[in-house]
């Protein structure tokens, strides 16, 4: 009626969009997050057991000596790798549980006990430790047992 009134027309999809930009970006900071935290996790593990087959150098080259085969060592690597992992992660699936409570008011229209979260986060960590494990697992199968012995 009146052509000098401001008029400004917008798409009911983005004055929706425009209500949950900050849902979206505090979502987005707590996945980039826990991205780094995971990758830290993993080089953390590597480092550890990159350790632990450099103090067992010795050990594992007599054990090839002897006559172990390569799987056998590396399982073994690998089990000692992972034990510490798996009480981590039982510890931390008992403490998500317990404090589940503090997380209800981040998530939206997601139960915050899900259990196919805990399910896939804690699969998803132990892939993770696995990977930074298998490493200096597969390394340790190629341990000299001659070099390994005259390294003393």
């Amino acid at each position: 009626v009146d052509p000098g009134i401001p008029v400004t027309i917008d798409r009911i999809e983005d004055r929706i969009g425009a209500q949950f930009t900050a849902a979206r970006f505090r979502t987005a900071l707590l996945g980039s997050f826990a991205g780094i935290a995971t990758l830290l996790a993993v080089c953390g593990v590597f480092g550890v057991v990159s350790y632990g087959v450099a103090r067992r150098t010795r050990e594992i080259g007599i054990r090839l000596a002897l006559g172990a085969r390569k799987g056998s060592v590396r399982r073994m690597v690998l089990t000692h790798a992972l034990k510490p992992v798996l009480i981590g992660a039982a510890v931390g699936l008992a403490g998500a549980f317990a404090g589940n409570t503090l997380l209800r008011s981040l998530t939206f229209q997601v139960d915050s006990a899900d259990p196919g979260t805990f399910v896939v986060a804690t699969i998803g960590l132990m892939l993770a430790a696995l990977g930074g494990a298998a490493w200096p697992a597969a390394r340790a199968t190629r341990v000299d047992p001659l070099i390994a012995l005259r390294n003393d």
